[in-house]
């Protein structure tokens, strides 16, 4: 009961043996609403609002206090420590949420240069001023972000008050901005929520052009991990390649002197569940 699992499943995706939800490893766990998922804009905003939003409801149905933490992982994501040590960490950093600015701020940016505000009010989110975000409050940051209770309640409450000035977004070269890396650091700025300039899941640079962080193999674990550990602590990592060998060398490096699944029963499971979100 420490933590629960919520999966946004873009409804174009068709499993290649079974249902999803009918796996007896995610049943009851993937949400009733989802959206198209289309990359950099703001439906990934959209689909991790309907999950933040499912898990606060599914916590009063069950008759339960929400949750005070919430955390978007990708299916490429692996956590790094055991979840005593998650919860023992994050009970130290309470009252702020994990949101980093990932990208530094142009000297233009910081200056309020009228060249840069004119590009970001004209091009990057024309709306933006209508609901009160001003170019003052734009930050650019991972989406890959933790969000204290408070905090997300605030994202949902004013989810409808920002959603049509966000879908208007556009990528300018000035401001180099797009929807889903700037809502929760933008957003925050202009409510000058606390955080913690730190992200909970470690990455590292990959590809320039595509903007995927690097591809970690079942060889780069012990590294990852060892890494991942170094202060401020990551309680997650990604990008991990999706394959049974890779799964297996994080179980065990998480949990050693537990059994884990044989390659050939793991190679079955994985036919019979396969599975994205």
């Amino acid at each position: 009961d420490s933590f629960a699992i919520h999966i946004h499943k873009d409804p174009s995706f068709s499993p290649p043996s079974q249902n999803l939800s009918n796996s007896r490893f995610f049943n009851n766990t993937i949400i009733d609403r989802s959206v198209h998922i289309e990359r950099m804009g703001y439906t990934m905003v959209q689909a991790r609002l309907y999950l933040l939003r499912h898990a606060v409801e599914a916590a009063a149905a069950a008759g339960r206090p929400p949750p005070r933490w919430f955390a978007f992982l990708s299916d490429s994501d692996a956590p790094t420590v055991t979840c005593a040590e998650a919860h023992a960490y994050v009970s130290t950093r309470e009252g702020k949420s994990f949101i980093r600015v990932d990208r530094p701020m142009t000297q233009a940016q910081r200056d309020l240069d009228p060249m840069w505000i004119k590009s970001f009010s004209e091009k990057t989110c024309p709306l933006c001023r209508d609901v009160g975000i001003m170019p003052a409050h734009y930050r650019h940051t991972t989406g890959w972000i933790t969000l204290w209770l408070e905090h997300a309640q605030l994202f949902l409450s004013t989810e409808e008050r920002y959603a049509a000035a966000l879908r208007s977004w556009t990528y300018d070269r000035v401001v180099m901005g797009i929807a889903d890396e700037s809502y929760w650091g933008t957003i925050s700025t202009a409510h000058q929520l606390s955080l913690w300039e730190e992200d909970l899941t470690y990455q590292e640079p990959g590809h320039s052009k595509s903007g995927h962080p690097a591809l970690f193999r079942p060889s780069d674990v012990p590294r990852v991990f060892a890494a991942a550990a170094v202060p401020p602590r990551h309680i997650f990592a990604r990008k991990f390649e999706t394959s049974y060998e890779c799964d297996a060398t994080i179980a065990r490096a998480l949990a050693p002197n537990r059994s884990f699944p044989s390659l050939v029963a793991g190679r079955m499971l994985a036919r019979r569940h396969t599975h994205a979100v």
